[in-house]
C-alpha cells in the first residue's frame, strides 16, 4: 500500500505510535504482564524450528497438489501435479526480467523469488541470519538453521507428528526457538459441524456452547503440546501464536447471514484461544505468547488509522482462480494491490499481515526476552 511516497511497510517503522507501530507497542505492553521476572540478556536462538499449518510453510518441491480444494468437494485444477519449491500460501513475488525497450509497458516476469514477499517465519529467521532450505539463496547450498515441520492443513493433532519428525533426528535445546501457529483448521472443522446442524442460532445457544467447549478443548490440547516441548529434555524456547478471529475473514463475510454465522466463528475462535492461553504454562522464560488476534482486531476496527480502506481489510487480493499457493503478483484482482490487502485469499494472510506478525515476534523476543 502506498501512502504519499512511502509504502505501509516502510511507514510502519517510521510513523509515531498513533500508527502501525502502535500495534506492536500495545502487544508488548500486554505481554509485559505475562511473567518473566527481571530483565535478562536478549535470547539469541541458534535454530528456528517451525511447527504449524501452511501459514508457516514454504513448499519444498516434494509434495503434490491435493485432489480437492479446501471445501473437500471441488476438484483441484492441478490435482496430482508436483507443487514447485519456494511457494508460500500467500502472495508470491515474481522475479522481474529486464524487458526489451518495446516491452516497457508490459514487462515479462521471471520465476518465483521466494526471498521477496516474506512470510512471518522468514522475517524472524532474517533477524538472526538464518535461512530455510526451502528458500536457500546460498550458492553453495549450505544447510540452513531454520527447519520447517509445518504441513498443509495441519490441525492440533498433527503437532505431535511434527514434534516426532524433529525428534527423529534431533532434540529440543535451550537455544532453539520453536514457533507454534495452528488452530485455524480445527476451528473451521468445529464450525462446519455446527452449521450443518444449524446451531449458530442464538436461540440454540446451549448447542453452540457445546461446540465452543469442543473448540476450547482443542486449544487446551495444543497447550499441552507446547508445555511438553518446553519441558522436553533441555527444552526449547516456545513462542506460540493465537488464531485471529475467523469471523472477520473474507470467508466468513461470504457466508450466509442466517444463524449468525460470523458471530459463531468468532465465538469458536475465542473459545479455542481461551483454552490455549489458560492451559499454557506461560512463564515468560521458556514459553511466550504472541496475541496476533488482538492486533488484527485493532486493524479491522480502525482500518483508516492504519491506512486501509474497508475493502482492503474485508476482501482478498488474489483472483479466485489463483488457488494458493499459486497466487503471485501477476494474479491479483487489481494492479499493484499486493500491499493494499490484509488477506491473500479467503482465509490466508497477505504480505501485510505476515509483515506485522513477523515484526511482532521479533519485537517480542527483543523486548521481553526469554
Amino acid at each position: 500500500m502506498t501512502v504519499g511516497t512511502f509504502s505501509v511497510r516502510g511507514l510502519r517503522r517510521l510513523m509515531p505510535p498513533t500508527g502501525w507501530r502502535a500495534v506492536a507497542s500495545v502487544a508488548l505492553l500486554a505481554l509485559a504482564g505475562c511473567g518473566g521476572g527481571d530483565t535478562v540478556d536478549e535470547f539469541r536462538p541458534q535454530r528456528l524450528l517451525v511447527l504449524g499449518d501452511e501459514t508457516s510453510l514454504i513448499t519444498d518441491g516434494t509434495s503434490a497438489y491435493p485432489a480437492f480444494l479446501e471445501d473437500g468437494e471441488t476438484p483441484h485444477p492441478m490435482a496430482g501435479q508436483i507443487i514447485p519449491a519456494g511457494l508460500k500460501y500467500s502472495v508470491n513475488a515474481l522475479d522481474p526480467v529486464a524487458p526489451a525497450p518495446e516491452q516497457v509497458d508490459n514487462p515479462p516476469t521471471g520465476p518465483i523469488d521466494c526471498l521477496r514477499n516474506r512470510i512471518w517465519i522468514q522475517i524472524v529467521a532474517d533477524e538472526y541470519n538464518f535461512g530455510f532450505d526451502e528458500c536457500n539463496s546460498d550458492p553453495a547450498g549450505t544447510p540452513q538453521r531454520g527447519v520447517i515441520y509445518a504441513t498443509v492443513g495441519a490441525r492440533v493433532a498433527d503437532i505431535a507428528d511434527q514434534v516426532t519428525a524433529h525428534r527423529a533426528t534431533s532434540s529440543f535445546t535451550p537455544t532453539d526457538l520453536v514457533t507454534v501457529f495452528v488452530g485455524q483448521h480445527d476451528i473451521l472443522d468445529v464450525y462446519a459441524g455446527v452449521t450443518a446442524a444449524s446451531q449458530c442460532r442464538y436461540e440454540t445457544r446451549d448447542d453452540l456452547g457445546s461446540a465452543a467447549r469442543t473448540a476450547r478443548s482443542l486449544g487446551e490440547a495444543l497447550a499441552r503440546q507446547i508445555n511438553a516441548i518446553a519441558r522436553s529434555g533441555d527444552g526449547g524456547r516456545v513462542l506460540f501464536v493465537t488464531v485471529p478471529n475467523q469471523g472477520a475473514t473474507p470467508f466468513a463475510r461470504q457466508e450466509p447471514t442466517e444463524f449468525n454465522r460470523r458471530e459463531c466463528l468468532q465465538e469458536l475462535t475465542d473459545a479455542f484461544n481461551a483454552g490455549l492461553r489458560t492451559d499454557v504454562v506461560e512463564d515468560g522464560r521458556q514459553i511466550g505468547l504472541l496475541a496476533i488476534d488482538g492486533q488484527v482486531e485493532q486493524i479491522l476496527d480502525n482500518n483508516d488509522r492504519y491506512g486501509f480502506d474497508n475493502a482492503n481489510v474485508t476482501d482478498a487480493t488474489c483472483k479466485p482462480e489463483a488457488v494458493l499457493p499459486n497466487c503471485t503478483t501477476d494474479t491479483l484482482k487489481y494492479a499493484a494491490s499486493n500491499d493494499d490487502y490484509l488477506w491473500a485469499d479467503d482465509l490466508h494472510f497477505g504480505p501485510e499481515l505476515h509483515d506485522l506478525l513477523g515484526d511482532l515476534v521479533v519485537s517480542r523476543i527483543r523486548n521481553l526476552p526469554f
